[in-house]
């Protein structure tokens, strides 16, 4: 007899083998970015986005007021 016990949260990788030990992607589970101005955080959001994408077809809308706000910037 041969007994297999399944996780109770099943979890999706960012892409990254790196973060992996870290950090996965649970369904229903709130995850806060932070950090200072100008570190990265809009495109490492966006990158993982685009990973969760390719990996599993998930679709997202996103809007990024900072992003806006830089692009206005450049147009003015």
């Amino acid at each position: 007899m041969h007994i297999t016990i399944k996780p109770l949260v099943w979890s999706i990788s960012t892409g990254w083998k790196a973060l992996e030990d870290l950090y996965n992607v649970v369904p229903g589970e709130l995850t806060v970015v932070t950090g200072v101005l100008n570190s990265g955080k809009s495109e490492w959001i966006d990158a993982l986005l685009c990973n969760l994408n390719r990996s599993v077809g998930w679709k997202f809308a996103l809007c990024s007021l900072t992003t806006l706000k830089n692009i206005i910037n450049v147009i003015i």
